[in-house]
């Protein structure tokens, strides 16, 4: 079996019909060329690529669990993930398709017409496995080549107890029917254009055994010192000065606070970045550490502490 090895470097593999990933603000702050991931998510990933199961990833907010996805889709050459985010009261079937049953009853009240198609919208693993069908095969015969696709299912832990265990059965599948159109069950997938499924949770509630043996895992930890700097500084490459104080200080604060268990929940990476972000836009300085900064500091704590425990240590940490 040919697997493409993901290298975590972010250099993208050519494939002129994936469509890309650039361009966009949103692409800007997931950088997937800019993602470094370590060794053991690495690992995990190519385990998972070679044997075909889905991945589950863990790890609190903001240590780039979804980035993750986004940089393995880039350097295999994919399009932008398809991602399905989950909710209370998500379904398998949710996976696949949506259906208007309203707006479907109401247009053939009306005279609208009484085709139920226009009423069906494929959602982001219905989306992965059309693109993965020729195209007399798809529900809509739009683009003409077959292409793989990466599937984000997001905080599976927000899903009901059954969810899991009934993902898993249609992933294990890749294949559906809308009964709703009469339409046939979807003809398998050829191995070369099988989705590759990434399956995020936050460790809220506890999944089911049957379930976690049938997923290859890895729990990302929250960047830290040397490689916490480097993110921050990759994101605002062009932007800061030489002298990087101002990320030094921030990095500093965030691993001194998480060492010392000071605070209810330890700001994420992604409030890091914003809180230089907003530091910069209202006039600070990359060159001057935390407590020289020509601009109060204080307003901009509240990108980073969310409780009111959490702004009285940070105050502390900076007076």
């Amino acid at each position: 079996m040919s697997v493409d090895w993901y290298r975590g470097d972010g250099t993208r593999r050519d494939d002129p019909g994936s469509g890309g990933m650039a361009g966009s603000r949103a692409d800007a702050l997931t950088d997937p060329a800019g993602y470094r991931p370590s060794d053991e998510a690495r690992d995990a990933v190519n385990v998972a690529l070679l044997m075909g199961l889905p991945l589950l990833i863990s790890g609190e907010p903001g240590s780039g669990k979804t980035q993750l996805g986004f940089a393995v889709a880039h350097e295999l050459g994919l399009s932008r993930p398809e991602i399905f985010v989950t909710r209370s009261t998500s379904q398998a079937r949710d996976l696949f398709y949506r259906y208007d049953a309203i707006g479907h009853f109401h247009a053939a009240q009306t005279g609208r017409g009484a085709d139920p198609a226009p009423f069906v919208e494929l959602q982001p693993l219905g989306r992965a496995i059309e693109s993965a069908l020729p195209p007399a095969d798809r529900l809509s015969a739009s683009g003409s080549e077959r292409r793989r696709s990466l599937v984000i299912v997001d905080e599976i832990d927000k899903a009901p107890r059954d969810f899991p265990n009934d993902l898993l059965h249609e992933i294990e599948h890749l294949r559906f029917r809308i009964p709703e159109t009469g339409r046939p069950e979807t003809p398998p997938i050829d191995d070369a254009f099988r989705p590759i499924v990434f399956i995020t949770t936050n460790a809220e509630q506890l999944l089911p055994d049957a379930f976690l043996r049938r997923c290859a895992f890895v729990h990302l930890r929250p960047p830290t010192g040397e490689t916490l700097a480097r993110i921050i500084e990759r994101r605002f490459e062009g932007v800061l000065a030489r002298d990087h104080a101002l990320v030094a200080d921030i990095v500093a604060l965030s691993d001194g606070l998480r060492q010392q268990n000071r605070l209810e929940r330890a700001p994420s990476s992604a409030e890091l970045l914003q809180f230089l972000s907003a530091l910069m836009m209202a006039g600070g300085s990359a060159g001057l550490g935390l407590r020289e900064q020509p601009i109060p500091i204080e307003p901009w704590l509240a990108l980073l502490a969310k409780t009111s425990g959490d702004m009285a240590q940070l105050r502390d940490a900076l007076s």
